[in-house]
């Protein structure tokens, strides 16, 4: 099957072919590109009104809000399909709202839990030096009457051996307008947490390279030709 479902127009040699990590050096991420395709025009998998989550006059208390929502209502964790458990505490919504935060990215941590299970894995930020690694998780999502695209960064605790959240990101409906976060400019700013800033952004920008330079089918995926033309490379 293709990325959406239906049968692929490819043979099953070359279906596998598309999906090394061989081919993805010399196409691009294509599979990512595809999810993003979804991730631009798919409905909303949750949605909120927008006043769930209460106004605190500190980020501390809100961390301790959401953690405690996290806890009650999701166990402090749920599992991701791809990635398996995923820890959801205080010490997480910490992380993610020191990087910074909006009104919408407040109410944004009452869907992450929703995003993490029914959301799709963009791929892994490029590794950094004495870095853990980390994951992007990403799903269409609704706050009143907006459209967001709701970007949750993961990271492996390597002391722990667990993955936790360490930063939401949203963006509006529109996939040109910009990113609600400062973790999400293009600066090149170091955070306060050590994350290098902008990771995200030019994580998402390099899909959206990918989506608009190269051809694929209608289904999302690379074209039978171009498998040839990449063999005959490797060959040559």
């Amino acid at each position: 099957l293709a990325p959406n479902g239906n049968p692929s127009n490819l043979n099953e040699h070359q279906w596998q072919q598309v999906r090394t990590p061989e081919f993805k050096a010399w196409f691009g991420d294509w599979e990512s590109a595809a999810k993003l395709e979804w991730l631009d025009t798919g409905k909303p998998i949750a949605m909120m009104s927008g006043d769930e989550v209460p106004v605190f006059p500190k980020l501390k208390l809100l961390a301790q809000w959401v953690g405690k929502y996290w806890a009650d209502e999701h166990g402090g964790g749920v599992v991701n399909p791809d990635l398996g458990r995923i820890v959801l505490d205080e010490t997480a919504a910490s992380f993610s709202i020191g990087h910074g935060l909006s009104r919408s990215k407040a109410n944004a941590f009452y869907l992450v839990p929703k995003v993490l299970e029914n959301g799709v894995v963009l791929g892994q930020l490029p590794k950094v030096a004495n870095k853990p690694d980390a994951y992007v998780i990403a799903a269409p999502v609704a706050i009143g009457e907006k459209t967001y695209r709701e970007l949750v960064e993961v990271r492996i605790d390597q002391n722990m051996h667990r993955m936790y959240v360490h930063e939401v990101v949203l963006r509006e409906e529109s996939p040109d307008s910009a990113f609600n976060s400062s973790a999400a400019s293009s600066s090149g700013k170091a955070e306060p947490q050590g994350a290098r800033h902008g990771a995200i952004w030019n994580f998402m920008l390099s899909l959206r390279k990918v989506k608009a330079s190269r051809a694929v089918d209608a289904n999302g995926e690379p074209l039978a030709s171009q498998v040839d033309q990449w063999e005959s490379d490797q060959s040559s």
